[in-house]
């Protein structure tokens, strides 16, 4: 089997498709990304802090989640569910 870098990887995809380009994407896009991801899926901020190698959990808070318009509603309607 052959190892391939990044740069190599996206080489061979361009010639075996030119026709369907793929956006520049990073190893830390897919960081980000997951760490997103989980998130926004309820994982507990200190769990994710660990899981991403910080020690600070207010990076993890601050750099790689962000605030989703779509999940805003739902999680405002469990905490006043919850502390009316």
């Amino acid at each position: 089997s052959i190892i391939l870098n990044q740069e190599q990887a996206m080489k061979k995809y361009k010639k075996l498709h030119p026709d369907k380009p793929l956006p520049h994407i990073t190893p830390h896009v897919f960081r980000h990304t997951f760490c997103t991801n989980m998130a926004n899926a309820g994982m507990d901020i200190r769990n994710l802090q660990y899981v991403m190698g910080y020690s600070d959990a207010g990076v993890t808070r601050n750099v790689y989640t962000h605030a989703s318009f779509e999940n805003t509603p739902i999680y405002y309607t469990t905490y006043y569910t919850i502390c009316p």
